[in-house]
Parts: C-alpha cells; sequence; structure tokens
C-alpha cells in the first residue's frame, strides 16, 4: 500500500504542471468564451469580450510557461534528488511547481 502511495505521488509530481499546461492553451488560443467557471474571471473581463481573450491570452500563456518550468523543474529534482527520500523530492517538486505558476499569473496580474 505504502508502495503505491509512494508511486501515485512520484506520478503526481510530473502529472501536475502538465495538466496546468494543457489548462493553460484553450485559453492562450481564445476557445474559452466569457464564462464564469473557467478562466482569469474578473467583473471587468467579463463585462468586456475583448478585456477576456486579452486577459485570458495572457493567463492561458503564464500558465503554459509555468507548468513548463514546473515540468523542467520536477525532472532536474528527479535527477539532482535520486538520493533523497522520495516524501522530500516530492515537497520540493510540488513547491516548485506551485512557485512557477504563481510567479506567472502574479506577472499577469501586474499587467492587468
Amino acid at each position: 500500500m505504502a508502495a503505491m502511495k509512494a508511486g501515485l505521488v512520484s506520478a503526481l509530481t510530473f502529472v501536475v504542471p502538465v495538466l496546468v499546461a494543457i489548462l493553460g492553451v484553450p485559453l492562450l488560443l481564445d476557445w474559452v468564451p466569457p464564462n464564469r467557471f473557467y478562466g482569469f474571471r474578473t467583473s471587468a473581463t467579463l463585462a468586456s469580450p475583448q478585456l477576456w481573450y486579452d486577459v485570458n491570452r495572457a493567463t492561458g500563456g503564464a500558465l503554459l510557461i509555468g507548468g513548463l518550468l514546473g515540468l523542467a523543474g520536477a525532472c532536474v529534482i528527479a535527477l539532482v534528488g535520486a538520493d533523497w527520500s522520495p516524501e522530500r523530492r516530492q515537497t520540493v517538486a510540488f513547491c516548485w511547481e506551485g512557485v512557477c505558476v504563481l510567479v506567472a499569473l502574479l506577472a499577469v496580474a501586474a499587467k492587468v
């Protein structure tokens, strides 16, 4: 059971940044119309379709970049931290992925 749990968490280390990147693609390509469920939703973006697409294009790019940087970091951590405990590797990888996405989204928010 413990080995299965460790394997699942190890897989999530790589799956989460890929999902973040994938979630950014439809926003980047203007495939998502204004809605209340998916995208950079504020009263201003919901009121203006042009602003919605501009802001969500930037948000999609940020998610894509953040996800790819998170994935690259997870790969580096897996190689560099080969002698670390699995818990330490996963914690460092998830923190790195979170920081990548947060910084990318903050960069978008600073432009808005």
